[in-house]
């Protein structure tokens, strides 16, 4: 995906997020008033659990038996710098860091999506293959790295947080063999809510309940999508 797409994602991220905690079920729009996503034909689904959602009603998930993980792309990830950062040096997200975000989205995905029989994973796309592509759209650290703190303010005191901070992902699924877009969606999310020490260990603790999450989210989204059980508005 290019980076024209992951930034529009954040936009639409950010204008609808309040949208995300709609407790109503899912409905995808149809008809003269839908909202379309332009070259497209993917509709909005209303009242889904992150922020923004577009699926093709045309399409046929039942079709797709596999599917392709891509790796969690972060080349243009905006950095949100943490207010708490006197005496550190700027948040900046190295290739280990990297390394770290793809492992533990990568095994969220495989967990909800492959461990439990619902896709085979493979390598090459085809006609029944689902090809999923990630984005990390900005990244809000809630504390300096512990690496950034020694030897400044922070490294004479302990540094507590609510979370490790707030990703926002944007995912796109398209048809293995044609290309076409199957499904969009964007989010914006943070890890365990409650006071506690801002370390490396904990941080990845979020991490991984981030990405569980949305893992788990998608999983869920794309059974009702197989079974049709998301209904349609023609409104």
């Amino acid at each position: 995906m290019n980076s024209v797409y992951w930034k529009n994602s954040l936009a639409v991220v950010l204008s609808i997020f309040l949208l995300s905690a709609c407790s109503k079920s899912p409905v995808i729009e149809t008809g003269d008033n839908a909202t379309v996503l332009d070259n497209t034909n993917l509709h909005k689904i209303d009242n889904t659990r992150v922020a923004a959602a577009y699926v093709d009603p045309d399409a046929d998930f039942k079709q797709y038996t596999k599917i392709i993980i891509m790796p969690l792309s972060m080349d243009e990830t905006r950095i949100i710098q943490p207010q708490s950062s006197r005496g550190s040096r700027s948040w900046v997200l190295e290739d280990k860091d990297k390394e770290r975000l793809n492992s533990s989205y990568q095994l969220m995905m495989k967990k909800y999506l492959v461990d439990g029989g619902a896709y085979t994973l493979v390598t090459e796309p085809a006609a029944d293959v689902m090809v999923i592509s990630a984005a990390i759209v900005a990244l809000a650290p809630s504390a300096p790295k512990d690496n950034a703190r020694a030897g400044g303010y922070s490294a004479r005191s302990k540094t507590f947080t609510d979370s490790a901070g707030t990703i926002t992902m944007a995912m796109v699924l398209v048809d293995g063999g044609s290309g076409k877009r199957l499904l969009e969606w964007a989010d914006a999310r943070s890890g365990w809510s409650g006071l506690k020490r801002n370390t490396s260990v904990s941080n990845l603790s979020d991490v991984n309940l981030i990405f569980s999450t949305w893992a788990n989210q998608l999983h869920r989204g794309l059974v009702a999508l197989k079974e049709s059980a998301v209904p349609v508005s023609s409104s």
